[in-house]
């Protein structure tokens, strides 16, 4: 354990004894809970992730994705409060270095907190008949990357990856159920008061802070862009993931795909989203007999008709690696994009090996 993570886990351990007194009596409410992994690494599964170059904190990609899909249950609520919830109780599941996940999203080994017998919490008893989640016979534990108890997680659990199990050792399965249990009964957060969204959760001022610093972090990983001159369309929200600029709803994902093919020794980066005026000067620069008629075949460079790019929606990419266009499909960063790509929604256009869409487009 890091040591600023040593520190962040013992704050939130004095933090949320009063809650955790709450829950004692109640059981009806998610307790949060300082970890403690008492289990090891299981051999042959895939690594948990490489992080995501650039994120402060550095997230594993399958939990960037998680946390993204999750934030979309819940209108107004940012993936990257999901993401410091996530910091806070388990660094991401990574709480044990050893972590893996499955290809299903389970992390193994599980991430156990402490037994709640009232030594260092209040004192939990298991529920009736034992919990699924850890073997402890008697105490309950807090569970899974985003720490739920079994009582808490019986009342609310969300099987989100459809495989049959509602689990708190699954990353999509936990997040989702995060991110609902946020979400409150009206199914909607209005970002102004997540503050107060967040002590719901975890009814700790110094918890809420915690959270909250690593969620500015992360959005300032995805800052917003402007364009000169006047600034890009109102109407398309953009973020910078590693230099490339792209649609706010896709920085997550291409955050990942860089991360993933960073791992397998692929360095990509590219070009995203363009501006009207941008794509206007590409024509005249490639060529084109007209500037905003002709087909983009009869360009030098093919080049679509301004107000038709993918590239001026942000959800297009022109990828390049080691400085260069990815120009033929016997490159390897081409053959890892076409394995990977769409794992993470790119699809190539047949036509250019560099240029990757949500629609192939």
């Amino acid at each position: 354990m890091t040591p600023l993570l040593a520190a962040r886990t013992a704050t939130s351990l004095w933090a949320k004894r009063a809650r955790i007194a709450t829950a004692a009596a109640t059981l009806g409410t998610v307790t949060l809970l300082p970890l403690m992994v008492i289990v090891v690494a299981i051999a042959g599964t895939p690594a948990v992730g490489a992080p995501v170059a650039g994120f402060a904190g550095d997230i594993p990609p399958v939990f960037v994705t998680a946390y993204n899909h999750a934030a979309q249950r819940c209108p107004g609520l940012s993936w990257t409060v999901l993401a410091g919830i996530g910091r806070v109780e388990s660094n991401h599941g990574r709480i044990n270095p050893a972590a893996t996940v499955t290809a299903d999203g389970d992390v193994t080994p599980p991430i156990i907190g402490i037994a709640l017998d009232g030594t260092n919490s209040a004192a939990v008893p298991v529920p009736a008949g034992g919990s699924p989640w850890h073997p402890d016979p008697i105490w309950d534990h807090a569970t899974g990357p985003m720490q739920f108890i079994t009582a808490t997680w019986a009342a609310v659990g969300v099987d989100a990856n459809g495989d049959g199990v509602a689990s708190p050792h699954n990353v999509w399965d936990a997040t989702a159920t995060a991110a609902d249990y946020l979400c409150g009964p009206d199914g909607n957060i209005n970002p102004a008061d997540i503050a107060t969204d967040l002590a719901r959760y975890n009814n700790s001022a110094a918890y809420v802070a915690d959270v909250l610093a690593w969620a500015a972090q992360y959005q300032a990983a995805t800052t917003p862009v402007t364009d000169s001159p006047g600034g890009p369309d109102a109407s398309v929200p953009l973020a910078t993931v590693e230099g490339i600029t792209v649609h706010a709803s896709l920085a997550p994902n291409l955050a990942a795909l860089l991360a993933h093919a960073q791992a397998d020794g692929i360095g990509l980066s590219g070009s995203g989203w363009r501006s009207y005026e941008r794509q206007v000067q590409l024509r005249r620069d490639n060529g084109c007999p007209d500037l905003y008629t002709a087909p983009p075949s009869t360009c030098r460079v093919p080049t679509a008709v301004p107000g038709t790019s993918r590239h001026e929606t942000g959800l297009a990419v022109d990828f390049t690696t080691n400085g260069r266009t990815i120009a033929a499909r016997t490159q390897r960063a081409y053959r890892w994009l076409a394995a990977n790509a769409a794992t993470y929604g790119l699809y190539n256009l047949p036509s250019e090996p560099w240029h990757w869409s949500t629609t192939g487009g």
